[in-house]
């Protein structure tokens, strides 16, 4: 029962908001509200790591022929770290978000960064893949209906139409991962022993959802966002696939050394892409899908070597950090060296958070996709460092008790990543390895020198504007994503449901006009015809 008090908590919190916003709109009590439950949901979760691991069997679904997959729950040593990381980005948000009041903030998207924390909580700890399924499905509709009713302009979203034919690919991947699982071992099985065999089929499942496979990220056409609900929209849903990477065998493509090379291969491009348009973009807001897409790369490319603990790692790392990222809006020059925490957490010092991230990322040997990954690594430290930079806003324009409440919401995803480094797993406060730690300590003070002492926008322009050869890579990149499956995939679904829409309006004015009943019963005469002779 523990393992649903989180969720409750939050589903239940965010129907009371909605109904004070709708009878008395008293701000102060939908916010004491939210944040009382949120926070309740914090410790709850923070106290079940002493039971870990805990499971739920929800509904005991018969009879077990025809539904050999119960709907489960599991909070365990990989699941536990990123549900703490669920919560903490909620409170987050929450409190960022009523700093914004002025604004964009009110307490129906308070509502809403409830309800879509607690539905990423429950997918997160589904306990056997067809329970992950139903859950990925009802974000999936969430999600789009969300980005649909927030378009303003009311136009033909195909940025919404195109994220979400990909996670519809992404549904049938895993059916078809669920298949081949069943097959290969003849019986239904759990998140934590899925088959070898379907391990890549639930890697390809979670890239489709991730955004790297294929490469997109020179796809204007997807939904932008803007601060508050839209980054929790993005960020919690993320998490679930995270931590399916991270359960995968650790022998996934050992017996297809091709394959896992050209695997490698794009998922580091598809890292270093993320990194140069990342830091190439001004607007933190906008450079979203860039820091998901990077992160995830990194966890992907350790799962591929078969490091689950090291593809965690980076899947926290792409959630605390990337949520104190992008919720430090407005920026308040007092407040700007929380920024440095985040670069804490990504930047994989010895017996920091990321530690044990480069063991993954090196995997048995150091090669030329390690050295990509390293690079990609160090250019988006560069422009995490930017933003500190340029953090020269004032807070005069908050009112005082928001001055208290947004630094609060910044701290909690500071200590959550503290806690998860020290006491995530067993062995989560680590050395890592030292020697590329070295390197990093090197190019992070190289770092620090160059952004004390120029500024970094001027140096990332001069680089990508001047230097050939970095503007040669941008360019093949480039043409490497409109060549890549996205740009033939996305034609096909605007194509296709353009074409339905034509046909369901021609269909509808031949039934409306004066030989609708002519058409009626010669469909139905078919019907009969079609029925009889069967």
């Amino acid at each position: 029962m523990l393992l649903v008090i989180p969720a409750l908590l939050m589903l239940l919190a965010a129907v009371l908001i909605v109904a004070i916003d709708k009878i008395s709109k008293n701000f102060a009590i939908a916010f004491l509200v939210a944040s009382i439950s949120a926070f309740a949901a914090w410790l709850v979760t923070l106290f079940s790591r002493i039971y870990l691991p805990s499971t739920l069997l929800l509904i005991p679904w018969k009879p077990e022929t025809l539904y050999p997959y119960a709907p489960s729950l599991l909070l365990d040593y990989q699941s536990w770290p990123f549900a703490l990381a669920i919560i903490s980005i909620c409170i987050a948000g929450i409190f960022t978000d009523s700093a914004r009041s002025s604004t964009e903030s009110n307490p129906r998207s308070w509502a809403g960064i409830l309800s879509i924390s607690a539905l990423g909580m429950i997918a997160l700890l589904s306990g056997n893949p067809f329970t992950l399924m139903m859950t990925w499905t009802l974000l999936d509709i969430v999600e789009f209906i969300h980005f649909i009713t927030s378009n303003k302009n009311r136009d033909f979203d195909v940025g919404s139409i195109i994220v979400l034919s990909f996670h519809i690919s992404s549904l049938i991947m895993l059916g078809w991962a669920i298949m081949v699982g069943w097959h290969e071992i003849g019986k239904p099985f759990d998140i934590t022993n899925i088959p070898a065999n379907a391990s890549v089929y639930f890697l390809l499942s979670a890239g489709l959802r991730l955004g790297i496979l294929p490469l997109s990220l020179f796809d204007q056409s997807k939904p932008q966002f803007s601060r508050g609900i839209d980054t929790i929209v993005r960020l919690v849903p993320v998490a679930s696939s995270l931590s399916l990477i991270g359960r995968l065998s650790n022998t996934i493509l050992l017996a297809h050394p091709i394959l896992m090379a050209l695997f490698q291969a794009i998922i580091a491009l598809t890292a270093l892409f993320a990194a140069i348009t990342w830091i190439k973009e001004k607007d933190e807001v906008k450079s979203q899908l860039r820091w998901i897409t990077a992160f995830s790369a990194f966890s992907l490319f350790s799962a591929v070597n078969g490091n689950q603990i090291s593809s965690r790692v980076w899947g926290i790392a792409l959630l605390l950090s990337g949520g104190l990222f992008f919720l430090y809006q407005p920026k308040i020059w007092r407040l700007r060296f929380l920024l440095l925490f985040g670069v804490l957490g990504i930047i994989a010092l010895p017996y920091t958070p990321a530690a044990a991230g480069w063991e993954g990322i090196i995997g048995d040997h150091f090669n030329l996709w390690s050295l990509i990954i390293m690079i990609a690594h160090v250019i988006l430290v560069l422009g995490y460092m930017r933003n500190f930079q340029n953090s020269l806003a004032t807070s005069d324009n908050l009112e005082t008790w928001a001055k208290i409440i947004f630094p609060l919401g910044l701290i909690i995803l500071i200590q959550s990543s503290l806690v998860i480094g020290v006491i995530g797993w067993p062995g989560s406060f680590s050395l890592g390895v030292w020697w590329f730690s070295a390197i990093n300590v090197f190019l992070t003070a190289s770092i620090f020198f160059v952004f004390w002492r120029y500024k970094i926008d001027d140096i990332v322009k001069k680089l990508t504007g001047s230097n050939r050869s970095i503007h040669t890579l941008i360019n093949i990149l480039k043409v490497m994503s409109n060549v890549s499956l996205i740009k033939w995939i996305r034609g096909l679904f605007v194509t296709v449901s353009k074409l339905l829409s034509s046909l369901l309006i021609n269909i509808n004015n031949i039934l409306e006009g004066e030989g609708g009943v002519m058409w009626a019963l010669l469909i139905l005469l078919l019907l009969i015809t079609l029925i009889v002779s069967t």
